[in-house]
């Protein structure tokens, strides 16, 4: 009911898909890199309401192999449209050897996208990219024609055989003009602009305590209006960070049809999955924690730790969209 129109993002992928580097028939692919909740999935979605002529759009939760695996079997049952096709994907399913079960499907689908028409498949946040590699239509001769759009916060780089840099869009934070938007149409359906200037300057000081993603504006919005608490209160419980609190911001957020995971638990994850890489990790997190967010200087982790396993570190960080921007030169 409450959208915050992003046009220059829009604007960029519409431009992306529509200006084809070839005549000949090709696969576009476009990747949306960014936090979890900055609003990658929702631009992915409304891009796709936007197409006109095209026979197949779907979603491909692609986090993990069976999510994938769970994904492209939806899909094969919803192109699965005459008895023959039916019967045959009945026959896949009974295969009793895993691999070989889904490298059907994946046939399965690939033949009956190339029958269409323009096709776009949306691989939303995807994780880890090896786990795309029987999952994606690399041969246009195989799929034919059609769009992709990959969602993701791994900000690694290690995407060279699906994208290049020109087909990555970085989704920013939100500007304040935009958070304010976005909080004042969900809080109290109606525009900034009908309240007072001191109620405005108000709001403004209360968001500037949010994390500015959709995500988390969204968080604050249904948790006030359903509690029927003030802004001030809601700081008071978000620096209290009680269990009680996050148990109580995600059951809202679930009751909204929203993402149920809050920023906190998002974070919590992320921790856990990285200190499951390599338990050394937790020494240059601690570290971390120390430190002004900005300008974060490498060369005092390499002083701590070795500087290989910092290298290590980094990208794990950049993989879950811990950290964001450039790594600097040794003395950056």
């Amino acid at each position: 009911a409450v959208f915050l129109k992003r046009p220059l993002y829009m604007k960029k992928i519409k431009d992306f898909f529509s200006h084809s580097l070839t005549k000949k028939p090709t696969i576009r692919v476009i990747g949306l890199t960014g936090l979890a909740g900055s609003g990658k999935t929702t631009l992915a979605r409304t891009y796709a309401k936007t197409l006109r002529n095209t026979s197949v759009v779907w979603e491909i939760n692609a986090e993990t192999h069976d999510a994938l695996v769970g994904s492209f079997k939806s899909l094969a049952y919803a192109l699965a449209q005459t008895k023959k096709d039916k019967n045959e994907l009945l026959h896949i399913q009974r295969i009793q050897n895993t691999e070989e079960m889904e490298s059907r499907i994946v046939d399965f689908v690939a033949s009956r996208l190339k029958r269409s028409s323009n096709w776009l498949l949306i691989y939303d946040n995807v994780e880890s990219f090896s786990n795309l590699e029987h999952f994606f239509p690399h041969d246009v001769e195989q799929y034919g024609a059609g769009k992709v759009i990959i969602t993701t916060r791994n900000q690694t780089g290690m995407f060279s055989n699906y994208l290049n840099a020109d087909s990555v869009l970085d989704i920013d934070a939100l500007s304040m003009s935009e958070i304010l938007t976005l909080f004042t149409k969900m809080t109290y359906n109606t525009e900034v602009y009908v309240f007072s200037r001191e109620k405005e300057k108000r709001l403004v000081e209360f968001l500037s305590h949010i994390p500015p993603y959709p995500l988390d504006v969204a968080a604050a919005s249904y948790y006030i209006k359903n509690s029927d608490i003030t802004c001030e209160m809601y700081l008071e419980r978000m620096q209290e960070n009680s269990k009680a609190f996050e148990a109580a911001q995600t059951a809202f957020l679930k009751d909204s049809g929203t993402d149920a995971k809050t920023r906190y638990n998002i974070i919590t994850l992320s921790v856990k999955r990285l200190l499951a890489k390599d338990a050394e990790f937790k020494d240059l997190l601690l570290l971390l924690s120390f430190i002004a967010p900005d300008d974060i200087p490498k060369v005092l982790f390499e002083s701590y730790k070795d500087p290989a396993l910092v290298d290590r570190f980094i990208v794990s960080l950049k993989k879950y969209a811990l950290i964001t921007g450039r790594i600097l030169a040794r003395n950056g």
